[in-house]
């Protein structure tokens, strides 16, 4: 796995976005042996998930004395909550005066290549942005999934990530399967248009 990362990093303070999900749970141990890290987790308030995820945090970093900051929508969201929620979270991070980590892979660059594709603006997630770092956008969730059961990371699958409930959930349970019967190399071609373009940008 750490071969895979775009600029692997040591010997920083970092902060790492913890959702309690396998991508920034397994983010958060791969980056707390080599680095002084801290961790941030927003709390939705949109799901019962929410606070299970919180709890799950929580112990994790208690187990490993690793400063948290948790942050709560005070309000329940009632009307486009990606977009708020997204925004909330965005904020958050911008008062951190170091990097801040985020867990994205492969897969939500693929999720964000289609969607950008069909609404008419393609682009990709960037893996540097301001303060945001996000070192495993060339790497696949199945690598996660395996790197956690391999090292015992606890972590939650938010229901919400498979019911199609939102664009992106709608995007990874329906869009992506019948994509990839179009173009079962689309993991590959969407990580090759992501090397290229981090590797104009100095990321790689």
């Amino acid at each position: 796995l750490r071969r895979k990362v775009i600029r692997p990093t040591t010997q920083q303070d970092c902060v790492v976005a913890v959702s309690g999900g396998v991508d920034s749970m397994t983010l958060l141990h791969f980056l707390k042996d080599y680095n002084n890290v801290s961790a941030v987790h927003i709390h939705h308030n949109s799901h019962t998930d929410d606070d299970t995820a919180l709890k799950l945090v929580e112990d994790y970093c208690s187990k490993y004395n690793i400063p948290l900051d948790v942050f709560k929508i005070s309000e329940k969201i009632e009307s486009n909550f990606e977009c708020q929620a997204r925004d909330f979270r965005s904020n958050i991070f911008k008062q951190y005066k170091k990097p801040v980590y985020l867990g994205h892979t492969l897969d939500d660059q693929v999720e964000e290549y289609l969607m950008s594709n069909i609404k008419g603006r393609l682009r990709v997630i960037n893996a540097v942005n301001g303060n945001i770092r996000r070192p495993f956008l060339i790497i696949k969730k199945s690598d996660l999934y395996e790197y956690a059961r391999e090292n015992d990371i606890p972590y939650i699958d938010e229901s919400t990530n498979f019911d199609g409930s939102n664009q992106r959930s709608y995007c990874r349970n329906f869009i992506v399967p019948h994509a990839l019967l179009i173009n079962p190399g689309l993991y590959k071609t969407v990580a090759r248009i992501s090397q290229e373009y981090f590797t104009t940008q100095g990321y790689l």
